[in-house]
């Protein structure tokens, strides 16, 4: 992926899901580099890192010695690049939900108005301004 297009996801992201640009560009190293290793198996020694202001991507291979090169990136198959998918969209929905609780958490106690949109067994799923949430039936 070139620059301007991980740019473009990573700005889409972050005004579509309201999760911090950080939080999105951490989410992706971290997917690529479980990505990287073979078989499904995380390379420990590689590591990603996407630089926050031109969105340029390197990898880097620590060596025996502890310290690190920058090596190129291998191209992922298939099955990496779903593994990665799941990932990135993982952290991000775990970003989402921390930001629906900071933002409800100092509400407790309070009447909030919402539409119920549909029960699920003896539970009632309601719609809230930013969320969804469940009121237990038991």
């Amino acid at each position: 992926m070139n620059p301007a297009e991980l740019k473009a996801v990573v700005e889409y992201m972050e005004s579509d899901r309201g999760v911090s640009r950080e939080v999105i560009i951490r989410a992706i190293e971290l997917a690529l580099e479980s990505a990287s290793g073979r078989d499904g198996e995380q390379d420990p020694d590689i590591r990603i890192a996407i630089d926050r202001t031109n969105f340029q991507m390197k990898a880097y291979r620590r060596i025996s010695d502890g310290s690190e090169i920058e090596t190129t990136p291998q191209s992922l198959g298939r099955i990496a690049a779903q593994t990665a998918k799941q990932v990135i969209m993982q952290k991000i929905r775990l970003a989402e939900k921390e930001l629906l609780l900071d933002e409800y958490k100092d509400r407790a106690g309070e009447i909030l108005t919402g539409t119920v949109i549909r029960f699920e067994r003896s539970d009632v799923i309601i719609e809230l301004d930013h969320g969804e949430a469940t009121l237990l039936g038991r």
